[in-house]
């Protein structure tokens, strides 16, 4: 492939995996930046025995690029995409998880030596510093190689992600916006507080009775004085930021409105690299029904988006240049399309659900909106 745009997404969850899947085949370029302060499923558990950042999305995003096109990449990809069963006692969890490290495992075969050393060295770590009650019913264990690589590596998580990369020929770039361990919390229009990713989604818990107000990042539920939760800063991480700055184009991709999209905008650091590339800067709108902004219009989705993007001193088209949607799912009146257009907003409109997706839940063509962005991008 020649002149391979370098597309970045801010993304999260697994909106864009299918999409990530196909992308690799116009451009290996591609840049992931995903949120690392999801607080449910398999990725709360291990939060909560280590106190790291959520690793649940880099991994399913890491795994979605892999190289799958060698023998050797596919048994590792297959290995490290698998979870241990969700209905075995806990003592055939141990016995399942002790085969994979000594390498008896039926998955361990075709997996090249070398590689296997590496994840059995990070897994054997995991299991080491494992709490006496931990849970691996559906633990994934790419999931437990990297928090054996992170406990490795003195809990830092970059070194991890590029020997990952290393191991399954990942086919673009793929990290977190920031390391701290972190959580999401919400204040509500109603005055309240919500802590933690999971509370907010409207996916493992009833969704929020109350819209959102604010989003920010704090450290955890202890944080609360007097009813209100402090908020907290991080830094944007250098190498990311510098990753934005080459962007032939920045997506703002579909996924959950606030913990997969606004969440991976909140390190400090992050929208003024943004506005300073010279490049489309376009916001794909999830399909269907969102919790996090259940009752909101493309239209009003945009103006919030551009309320978190627009900071004092930057212009909107600074940080957002076009809409690109699919009019028959995601319509705007006429009156909201001239709003939008006075902002300098272009509005790009393109056939790109896939036709076999259903209308209750309709999902984009990974092939239409992979080339539709390599297409914008060049």
């Amino acid at each position: 492939m020649v002149n391979e745009p370098q597309i970045t997404f801010f993304s999260g969850g697994s909106a864009l995996k299918d999409t990530s899947r196909t992308l690799k085949k116009y451009t290996r370029r591609s840049v992931h930046i995903v949120t690392p302060f999801d607080s449910g499923g398999s990725s709360a558990t291990l939060r909560d025995a280590f106190n790291m950042p959520a690793i649940g999305d880099l991994r399913s995003r890491l795994l979605a690029l892999a190289d799958e096109s060698q023998p050797g990449n596919y048994a590792t990809y297959k290995l490290l995409n698998y979870r241990l069963p969700k209905t075995q006692a806990r003592s055939a969890l141990a016995r399942e998880l002790d085969s994979v490290i000594t390498g008896t495992h039926s998955l361990n075969r075709g997996v090249p030596k070398a590689w296997q050393e590496v994840i059995c060295r990070d897994i054997a770590r995991f299991k080491a510093d494992m709490p006496v009650d931990f849970d691996l019913r559906g633990a994934s264990l790419g999931n437990l190689m990297i928090a054996g690589g992170y406990l490795e590596n003195q809990c830092q998580l970059d070194p991890v992600i590029k020997q990952f990369c290393r191991l399954v020929n990942v086919q673009g770039y793929v990290n977190t916006g920031c390391d701290t361990p972190l959580h999401l919390a919400a204040h509500l229009t109603n005055g309240d507080y919500v802590v933690g990713q999971h509370r907010i989604t409207g996916k493992e818990l009833p969704a929020l009775k109350h819209s959102i107000n604010s989003l920010f990042l704090c450290r955890v539920d202890e944080d609360m004085k007097n009813g209100v939760v402090e908020r907290v800063n991080c830094r944007a991480k250098t190498d990311v930021l510098r990753k934005v700055s080459t962007s032939d184009l920045i997506c703002y991709a579909p996924g959950s409105f606030y913990s997969s999209l606004v969440a991976n905008l909140l390190p400090q650091g992050m929208i003024e690299q943004i506005s300073h590339v010279q490049c489309p800067k376009v916001f794909v709108p999830s399909l269907g029904k969102d919790p996090e902004v259940p009752h909101m219009s493309l239209y009003d989705r945009v103006l919030l988006l551009i309320r978190y993007l627009a900071r004092e001193n930057l212009l909107v088209t600074d940080v957002l240049s076009t809409v690109l949607f699919d009019p028959r799912y995601t319509p705007l009146t006429a009156l909201e399309e001239e709003q939008l257009k006075k902002l300098g907003l272009y509005l790009t409109k393109e056939s790109l659900v896939d036709p076999a997706s259903s209308l209750a839940q309709p999902h984009y063509c990974p092939t239409k909106l992979s080339t539709t962005l390599v297409d914008m991008a060049s």
